[in-house]
């Protein structure tokens, strides 16, 4: 087995923040023994997120539609996140696990997996500055936040 060797590096975020509806990709973190929160209040938040270059549907060996995003830039932003927007924290036992399946350039993750392919945006669908935005953000730096954990589904 070769051993894997990196072709690009990120700062590991803080935490993760996905949609009050992405329940798909939040049920598989969670099969994983991933400890997901969510927001009890509307917040305001910097943070930075992926530009969509472009989205691809491929068949794999294990899988046969695979979706890939291919990223543009890292853009930072304010944004208002709504009450249940889930946080999925990167300071706990898993927390490489998380990187791993919540980064969209990752080869296994939940957009991988057909898990947020409803929030996945089309080149030229437009959002923050004209440029979609994927839908997995990025907070970069440690903060109270009003949250509860997220039990069963």
């Amino acid at each position: 087995m070769k051993k894997p060797v990196a072709t690009r590096l990120r700062d590991r975020p803080w935490a993760y923040l996905l949609p009050r509806d992405a329940e798909d990709a939040i049920e598989l973190l969670r099969l994983h023994g991933i400890t997901v929160q969510r927001l009890l209040e509307p917040v305001t938040l910097e943070i930075q997120a992926y530009t969509v270059a472009d989205v691809t549907h491929q068949r794999q060996y294990n899988h046969a539609a695979v979706t890939r995003i291919e990223v543009g830039e890292v853009v930072s932003r304010s944004r208002e996140f709504p009450t249940g927007t889930y946080v999925v924290p990167t300071a706990q036992a898993l927390g490489r696990l998380v990187a791993h399946m919540l980064e969209v350039e990752t080869e296994d993750n939940v957009v991988y997996w057909n898990r947020m392919d409803a929030w996945v945006p089309r080149p030229g669908d437009g959002g923050d500055d004209g440029l979609p935005l994927a839908p997995i953000y990025k907070l970069m730096e440690p903060m109270a936040l009003p949250t509860e954990l997220v039990e069963g589904m």
